[in-house]
C-alpha cells in the first residue's frame, strides 16, 4: 500500500490504463463537497513513482465539477474520464478523451431528466465498441433513480443505443452512486442508500434490470453500511464487493467509513460470503482520529487491481458553521493475481 501526494487534499483518485501506462485522476477537496477541476498524471512503474499532477484544462471553465471516474474501455489506446457539472437546473453529465491531449467537455447524450449524473460511477465495456454506463437522476418526486444507458464509442464521441429501466425505492432519496460490472455474460448493478443498507440488482443485457435486492451476507446478516459507495472488484474467477460497514472497530469513526472491505459474491444466490471477507485499505489515524475512506475506485488493469482512495480528515470551527481544516493523502493498494 502506498501513501501518495501526502495532505496534499487530492480527492477522489482513480487509475486509468494508458498506452502501458497508469494515468491517475484526481480532484483537490477545496470544502465540504465542493471540488476543483480534476488533475491527472501518469506512472511508468506501476504506480511507484507519479509525474507531477496537472489540471485538466476543458473543464477548468465549469464553476461546478465533482467525481470524475474513468470511463472503462476495451484497450489502452486513449483514456476516457466521466463525471458531473453544474446545468441550469442541476447537475448534468459530461466525459472527455485523451489521446495526448484532452479533448473538449462533451454532454453525455440522451439525458433524460433535469438533474442527471453520472457521478463516483464504475461504467463497464458492453464489448469491443461500447460501454454502459450508469446514472442516477432525479425524478419529479425528488427520489433518486437508477438507469443505465449504453453507448457506442465512435471516436472521441458517445453514440446512444439505449436505455435501461429505472430503479428506485421509497426510502431516503432512492437509489444513486451506482456502480456497474460485466461478469461472466451478465451485468451487476450496486447502488448506494440512505438506509443503513445497499442494493444490487440483475441484468442479462445491461438494459432489462431484476428489482433491486438489499445486500446480504450468506448467513442472512445485513450488509449494514452508511450512505457511501460500494464498487466491483474482479480477481481471477472471482466478483467482489468493495465497501464500507458497521464493524465493532470503527464506531467512533463518521458512517463507518474506515476500513475498507471486500468479499466475493455469490452470484447465484446474489449474497457475500462472509468467511473471506477481507479489509482492503487499513484503518489510519491522524491526530488521533479515524481517516475516512468511501470515495474509492477500483480498477482492473492487465492482471493487476487498482484500489485508490483519498484517507480524510477534517475539522469544525467552534461555532461548527464550517470546515476548520481538511487534510487527505492518496492511498493506492495493488493487488496482483
Amino acid at each position: 500500500m502506498a501513501l501518495l501526494f501526502e495532505q496534499q487534499n487530492f480527492f477522489h483518485p482513480s487509475v486509468i490504463p494508458y498506452r502501458g501506462k497508469l494515468m491517475m485522476i484526481m480532484h483537490k477537496i477545496l470544502a465540504m463537497d465542493k471540488f476543483s477541476a480534476p488533475y491527472y498524471c501518469f506512472s511508468d512503474d506501476g504506480g511507484s513513482t507519479w509525474s507531477e499532477p496537472q489540471q485538466i484544462t476543458p473543464l477548468e471553465k465549469f464553476a461546478k465539477c465533482a467525481d470524475f471516474r474513468p470511463l472503462t474501455l476495451s484497450d489502452d489506446s486513449k483514456a476516457g474520464i466521466i463525471g458531473i457539472v453544474e446545468g441550469e437546473k442541476g447537475y448534468k453529465s459530461v466525459y472527455l478523451f485523451y489521446d495526448g491531449t484532452w479533448s473538449d467537455a462533451e454532454y453525455i447524450p440522451n439525458q433524460d431528466f433535469a438533474d442527471d449524473r453520472a457521478a463516483c460511477v464504475q461504467t463497464a465495456v458492453a464489448d469491443e465498441n461500447s460501454v454502459v454506463i450508469p446514472f442516477f437522476c432525479l425524478n419529479e418526486e425528488k427520489k433518486f433513480v437508477t438507469v443505465c444507458r449504453k453507448y457506442r464509442i465512435d471516436g472521441k464521441k458517445l453514440v446512444h443505443l439505449g436505455t435501461g429501466n429505472a430503479l428506485t425505492v421509497n426510502t431516503g432519496r432512492g437509489l444513486y452512486e451506482p456502480s456497474v460490472v460485466n461478469f461472466k455474460g451478465k451485468f451487476y448493478l450496486t447502488m448506494r442508500c440512505d438506509e443503513n443498507c445497499a442494493w444490487v440488482s440483475v441484468s442479462n443485457d445491461s438494459l432489462s434490470w431484476e428489482e433491486p435486492e438489499k445486500w446480504h451476507f450468506a448467513n442472512g446478516k445485513l450488509l449494514t453500511t452508511s450512505p457511501t459507495q460500494q464498487h466491483w472488484m474482479k480477481l481471477k474467477d472471482e466478483l467482489y464487493l468493495v465497501y464500507t460497514r458497521q464493524d465493532e472497530t470503527n464506531e467512533d469513526c463518521f458512517r463507518w467509513r474506515t476500513p475498507l472491505f471486500a468479499a466475493p459474491v455469490n452470484i447465484n444466490k446474489m449474497c457475500l460470503d462472509e468467511t473471506k471477507e477481507t479489509i482492503i485499505l487499513p484503518r489510519i489515524d491522524y491526530r488521533e482520529r479515524p481517516g475516512l475512506y468511501g470515495n474509492f475506485n477500483v480498477s482492473n488493469i492487465a492482471g493487476k487491481v487498482y484500489i485508490s482512495d483519498a484517507t480524510l480528515w477534517f475539522d469544525w470551527t467552534e461555532d461548527q458553521q464550517a470546515i476548520a481544516w481538511f487534510s487527505s493523502s492518496v492511498i493506492l493498494k495493488t493487488i496482483i493475481f
